[in-house]
């Protein structure tokens, strides 16, 4: 079952470079019909985190 958390964009925005830092995720950037998009992506270690903060 999944857990909804209420946090804000503007939040995860500040903590991204964080995440990416400590291993937490994969940032791909890539062009699509001309514009530019950056996917964020959870790591094992993200899976991880994420898990243990579920508990």
């Amino acid at each position: 079952m999944a857990k909804e958390l209420e946090i804000s964009s503007g939040y995860v925005y500040q903590h991204l470079q964080e995440l990416q830092d400590e291993g937490m995720i994969e940032v791909h950037e890539d062009e699509t019909e001309g514009r530019q998009r950056t996917t964020y992506q959870l790591t094992e270690n993200g899976e991880l985190l994420l898990e243990a903060l579920g508990e």
